[in-house]
Order: structure tokens, then sequence, then C-alpha cells
């Protein structure tokens, strides 16, 4: 999949990675966050509940001590903590009711402790006070309040409600612990996760980083070393690399410069080959060359042309001359080494033909009777010896 992506690609693939493992972490770590900030809220409600249910029995040991005072005083002063407590009492069994709605078990109780509550308050607390009202106006005497209190009545409600309070405590108080496990071990995996999670993330970034740098710089280097080799003239060397990125491509043209060279030194070494053997026909094949190669070739091919032209007419030039024909004459419009080959056999032509010219004119003049006649031209190198004979069979007639 890797070798089907271009560089840009694979380069955005390799920033991509790492963001989305950190947001991924990130997520991770933000819902494990709000549990435990959940779990720690639920705590400090619990907290909450199990202080205000104890504030209800502050509450109520207020309306009993209120209560109390104005029994033994007949003082109306003395009610004001039972007032307050009542009142306070009321309110917090309102809000309490309010913090538990998601807790059936406590609803039930609290409403089993309002209910004791309100019955001992009517059937005590009110009755009692009316009865010292009563003994203070002299309706009643406190013979009858006494008695009230022997029967301990209120003691016994009293201790239910305490009882009631303290089951509503340890409920809250068992949710307590539940919630505050809950939350350390939330805590503990929050901690757990961000470490891990973090680590493997810079691990797996790391890895798919390492990956996609070797997925594009392995083929680079692969090709480094081949152009190192093209620049030397070595083409004994493999491209391997299967990709289709930018460098896939490049791969490909390298592929076509290394086909290139090979047929342009195949062709090279056929026509010095060829050459070797005297063989100056043999032409390369431009066609199956594009671009400059094709140049190249084309130019070879012509250099060959120019140089086999005037070797050919001078061997038809010799040819002709050894045919006795002595007239023939290079004709071609040649320059530099050509030129004075050219020159050099015209020169040597002529010169045989006014040799051979000398040599018919006095043999002929002899034919005629002429035996004084003589040899009045030059003759150079070792046409002088033919002179010399030449002369001497004029002179031995």
């Amino acid at each position: 999949m890797m070798n089907n992506l271009k560089i840009k690609s694979k380069i955005i693939l390799g920033f991509l990675v790492p963001v989305t493992l950190l947001v991924f972490v990130s997520i991770g770590v933000y819902i494990y966050t709000n549990r435990v900030i959940s779990n720690h809220s639920w705590v400090i409600h619990t907290v909450s509940v199990i202080a205000e249910v104890k504030g209800l029995g502050s509450a109520l040991v207020d309306m009993e001590t209120g209560e109390r005072g104005f029994l033994f005083s007949g003082d109306e002063l003395f009610l004001e903590p039972y007032i307050k407590g009542k009142e306070n009492f009321n309110k917090q069994i309102k809000l309490l009711l309010e913090k538990v709605s998601d807790n059936p078990i406590q609803i039930k109780n609290l409403n089993e402790l309002a209910e004791l509550q309100a019955v001992w308050d009517k059937d005590i607390n009110q009755h009692e006070i009316q009865l010292r009202k009563d003994s203070t106006k002299g309706v009643e005497n406190l013979d009858s309040l006494v008695a009230e209190f022997r029967k301990a009545l209120g003691k016994e409600k009293m201790d239910k409600m305490r009882a009631k309070i303290n089951e509503i405590v340890s409920i809250e108080e068992s949710l307590n612990i539940k919630r505050s496990a809950d939350s350390n071990a939330n805590v503990s995996f929050l901690i757990s996760f961000t470490i891990i999670a973090t680590l493997l993330a810079i691990i797996l970034s790391l890895v798919i980083g390492f990956y996609i740098a070797g997925t594009i710089s392995d083929p680079i280097n692969n090709l480094i070393s081949i152009s190192q080799k093209l620049a030397v003239g070595n083409l004994q060397f493999d491209i391997e690399i299967d990709s289709k990125d930018e460098v896939g491509i490049l791969s490909e043209a390298f592929k076509t410069i290394k086909s290139s060279l090979m047929l342009l030194t195949v062709d090279s070494l056929e026509l010095v080959k060829a050459a070797v053997n005297g063989k100056l026909s043999t032409r390369a094949d431009a066609t199956k060359h594009q671009g400059d190669y094709r140049k190249i070739v084309e130019g070879v091919n012509q250099t060959l042309d120019a140089v086999i032209l005037p070797v050919q007419e001078a061997s038809s030039v010799l040819l002709e001359l050894s045919k006795g024909n002595l007239k023939a004459r290079v004709t071609g419009d040649y320059k530099g080494d050509h030129a004075t080959i050219k020159n050099s056999l015209n020169s040597s032509l002529v010169t045989l033909n006014e040799y051979v010219g000398e040599i018919s004119r006095v043999l002929s003049s002899m034919s005629a009777g002429d035996l004084t006649v003589e040899v009045t031209k030059d003759f150079a190198g070792d046409f002088a010896e033919i002179k010399k004979a030449l002369t001497l069979i004029v002179d031995s007639f």
C-alpha cells in the first residue's frame, strides 16, 4: 500500500499517525478523567449526605433540649431551640430527599424518619408542652407531666429515630466506601492508561515514522548509488524499486537511461568490431535510438560515410590503374587528410602517365628509325633506373 502513495502523501501520513494516536489518547484521558471527576463528585455527595443526615440528629437533639428546658422552667424562651430544631429538621429532610432521589432505599428511610419525627413531635413533644402550659395556667398539675415522663415514650421514639439515622448513615458510608474505591480505581487506571497509551503512541509513531522514512530514503539511496555508477560508465547494475511514487517514476527513468546507454554501447562496439575487420560499410540502426542518442549514432554513421567515401573512390581509381588506365583520377571534394590522399594519388597517376608517355615517345621514335632520340624527361626515385635503362638501349644502337 505504501508503495502506491506519493512522497507528499507519505509525509502527510507520517504526521497524521502520531496526531491521530494523540487524539485517541486524549479522548481516553478525557473519558477517564470525567469518570474520576464523577466518582469524586459522588464521594463528596455522599459525605455531604452523611453530614446532613447527622444534622437531622442534631436538629432532633435541639428539639428535645428545647422541649425539656421548657418543661423544667415553664419559660417559653426555652422553646426557641425546639422551634429552630424543628424548622431545620423539616428543611433538611426536604433537601435530603432531593439529594438521594436516585436511591429508593434512602428515600424510604428518610420518609420513615420523617414519619417517626412527626409522631414523636405530635404525641410526645407537643403533648408534654401543652401539659406544661396547662400546669402553668393551673388547669393541670405537674403530676400528670411527671407521669408522662415516667412512661419514657419520648426516649423510645428518640431511640428509633437515632437508629433510623444510623441506618441511613451506614448505607451512605457503605456507598462512600464503594465510591471511594471506584474513584481510586479510576485514578489508578487513568494514570496507567495515560502512561501506557502515551508510550504506545510514541513507539507506534516511531515505528511508523521510521518505516515511512525507509520507504522514501532507501530507494533514493539506491538511486544515488546507481547514479554514481552511471557517472563512471558502469552499467552493471539492477534497479529493483517497486513503488508508484516519484522515486518509482525516477527509477523507471533510470531503467530507460540504462537501456539506452546499453543499446548505444552495443551498437558502438559492433561498429568498432566491423571497422577492425575492415567492414567499413557496416552501419548502426539509428531508428532504434531516441533523442540525442539517435544524433550520436547518426553522427557516427556520417563519420564512417565521410571516411569510407574517399577510400572507395581511391580503390576505384587504383582498380583502373591496375587495368592500365592512367587517366583515372580522384575527383571527390575532400578535406584534410582525405584531400592529401587525393592529391598524392592524383599526382602519382600524373607522374606515371608522363613516364609512360616519355617511354612511348622514345620507343616510337626508335621504331621509326630515329636512333638519335634522347630521354629528355627527368625520372625521380626508382623511376630513374627506368630512364637509365632506356638511355642504354638508345645508345646501344
